[in-house]
């Protein structure tokens, strides 16, 4: 098996084809995690969270070729116990990578901070940046049985510039108030400011972290979700978006009235820097709506709900449900649905213009039973790729034909969240064998200035039949008998080629592992991990 990183220029000066460049090979990260992390200057940096040995660090030059390796070893956090941990983000800040690593040590939460110089790979410092209380004797039955979240941490660093925030959520918190924290930081990594998040007019018991943003050093954005039950006050819930100024200790809050009745919420929040706004995209159930309009929606269970908020006045602009209609109509057309395509968000982005494209892929949970016991599969499936306009509106869309099945229970805004840390850390069972393999399913898109691209890894006969009807895809679980596709997508034309050239005759597997992908900022060039595979004869 051969491995090598993958540097892909999706130009239009390379016509059709994107043109990669691969590094020379390096030994296969079987166990553990793997991250890259592009830099401003073209250099690349490579990551492996180990399970017992620390972390790997290799760094490429701007050419792409390796100029040095080290591994980071813990001194204030637990480096022989990587697998319980949680990568809460990686960036480039100050010129330097910054790791943000959670992990519970005697059941403990505490978030780390690790930076690496980029061009040796070494230590510059590590420090603690944030704690929360140690988990109680009742505390796991709370969260299996009682619903309630763990302890978190989460880290947003400002898109246009080196400023980042901490929130640390601790759901065990009896004072309502003090469930939520925030800390903001300058570039050289000092505290600007920090503030408990208040329950607004103590209106809400319950809050639930949602989203945040940046502005520089001038202000903290957060989207909460807060609720109430019968006992606490009356069944109510809402979205609410809050902003943290300098030099205050109060958080501005506005309660969004058109979210009432919002449940089981995930959110995401990007920056729109076209017209210095906010977008904020919402999951809700179906079920509790009360909206004064009755809601259409593909999905039977769940609905799309898009806010335009101005982050410094911290107002609504618009907001507008989406029903995927551009999407559904050609699934239906092209890749023959009978029914309707129901996908739901795994990420979205905005565009140059200020125009948003969003990521669907229809997901399906199940639980499987044997013998030795139950585990859950989850089925990645049809993509959907859905654009909308500044005003909130569908303008267009178009659906990709894909059959993934991996083990473990994998929900929406994956990609999203996966560019924020998350990861799935693998470790190999007991015969041998990798438990988690979800890193190499779902699927990536890029927007560059002249085409999109949609990209996965699947089967050698999906990929050479042209034919675009979801009916006759193979159902893919084989990660290793897989080669990455790329479908190109121009002047409302789909194309598909095989990303790392075609094998021919030869049994040969080029595959990628999709969830150490980064990409340029204006996508254009795009690293990630690329296996090669050559069957036995």
């Amino acid at each position: 098996l051969v491995v090598s990183l993958a540097f892909s220029a999706f130009n239009p000066l390379y016509a059709q084809m994107p043109k990669v460049t691969l590094s020379k090979p390096f030994d296969e990260p079987e166990s553990g995690a793997t991250r890259l992390l592009l830099l401003k200057d073209g250099s690349t940096l490579y990551f492996h969270f180990t399970v017992k040995n620390g972390i790997e660090v290799t760094c490429f030059n701007e050419k792409h070729q390796k100029k040095a390796t080290t591994t980071l070893s813990g001194k204030i956090w637990e480096d022989r116990d990587m697998k319980s941990s949680e990568l809460k983000g990686i960036y480039e800040i100050n010129g330097e990578a910054v790791i943000f690593l959670q992990q519970v040590i005697k059941h403990k939460p505490f978030l780390f901070r690790i930076i690496v110089n980029p061009k040796t790979g070494k230590l510059v410092n590590e420090a603690l940046v944030g704690e929360l209380p140690k988990y109680g004797p009742l505390a796991g039955y709370a969260v299996v049985f009682g619903g309630v979240k763990e302890l978190d941490f989460y880290v947003e660093k400002d898109p246009e510039s080196d400023y980042y925030a901490i929130a640390q959520f601790n759901t065990f918190a009896s004072n309502k108030d003090e469930r939520i924290h925030i800390v903001h930081y300058s570039p050289d990594h000092k505290e600007i400011n920090s503030a408990f998040y208040e329950s607004p007019k103590g209106a809400y018991k319950y809050l639930d972290y949602q989203g945040m943003y940046v502005h520089g050093d001038e202000f903290v954005f957060i989207a909460t979700y807060a609720y109430n039950t019968r006992r606490s006050g009356g069944k109510d819930s809402r979205i609410i978006i809050s902003q943290l100024l300098k030099n205050t200790t109060k958080f501005k809050h506005n309660v969004l009235k058109y979210t009432a009745g919002f449940s089981r919420v995930s959110t995401g929040v990007q920056y729109d820097a076209a017209n210095k706004s906010l977008r904020m995209l919402n999951i809700t159930s179906m079920a509790g709506l009360q909206t004064p309009a009755r809601v259409k929606h593909r999905n039977s269970k769940f609905v799309m709900w898009l806010s335009f908020i101005d982050p410094v006045k911290l107002e609504v602009m618009h907001n507008n449900v989406l029903e995927e209609s551009y999407v559904n109509e050609y699934a239906q057309q092209k890749l023959h649905f009978k029914n309707d395509y129901t996908g739901m968000p795994q990420d979205f982005i905005i565009n140059p213009d200020g125009t948003a494209t969003i990521m669907m892929e229809e997901l399906n949970q199940g639980e499987q039973r044997s013998r030795s016991g139950s585990y859950f599969t989850t089925e990645m499936d049809n993509i959907g790729i859905a654009k909308i306009n500044a005003l909130g509106e569908e303008i267009g869309g178009y659906a990709v034909a894909k059959s993934q099945e991996t083990n473990g229970y994998h929900g929406y805004f994956q990609s999203y969240q996966r560019d924020r840390g998350a990861w799935n850390f693998r470790v190999r069972g007991l015969i041998g064998a990798n438990v988690n393999m979800a890193p190499f399913f779902s699927f990536e898109y890029l927007n560059t200035s002249h085409a999109e691209y949609v990209i996965f890894n699947d089967y050698e006969v999906n990929i050479r039949n042209q034919d675009e009807s979801y009916r006759n895809k193979k159902e893919m679980h084989f990660v290793s008998e897989t080669s990455t596709v790329c479908f190109r997508r121009l002047d409302n034309k789909m194309e598909k080629f095989f990303l790392y050239g075609d094998p021919g005759n030869k049994k040969v597997h080029r595959y990628s592992i999709l969830e150490a992908t980064t990409h340029s900022r204006d996508q254009k060039e795009r690293v990630t991990i690329m296996l090669e595979k050559q069957d036995a004869h």
